[in-house]
């Protein structure tokens, strides 16, 4: 688990990240610069946003996370740009359920 996670879905939904992924390309002018899926349920996405890595992540045990690529500690800013994001998604997400 990441020092710093947040929470975005609580179970497995390949719609809704795939929801996520647009957002955070179209809405945050998010750069996809690695991409690991096994084809199932399982999926990291590192996006490149205004030179902050962040991951994607989506797995059968706790649904869609968002954190910091490679577990790296959080500046101020940094912490509230995970907070900004995050709050978007979930936003976005519970008015197209």
């Amino acid at each position: 688990m990441s020092k710093f996670e947040i929470y975005l879905y609580n179970e497995v939904n390949n719609p809704i990240f795939d929801f996520f992924v647009k957002e955070i390309t179209n809405q945050f002018k998010g750069v996809l610069i690695k991409k690991i899926d096994d084809g199932l349920e399982t999926m990291y996405y590192d996006f490149n946003v205004d030179e902050i890595l962040i991951t994607l992540h989506q797995t059968p045990m706790i649904g869609i996370t968002i954190f910091p690529t490679n577990n790296v500690d959080l500046k101020g800013g940094e912490v509230n740009f995970f907070i900004k994001i995050s709050s978007y998604l979930k936003n976005k997400i519970n008015d197209k359920i």
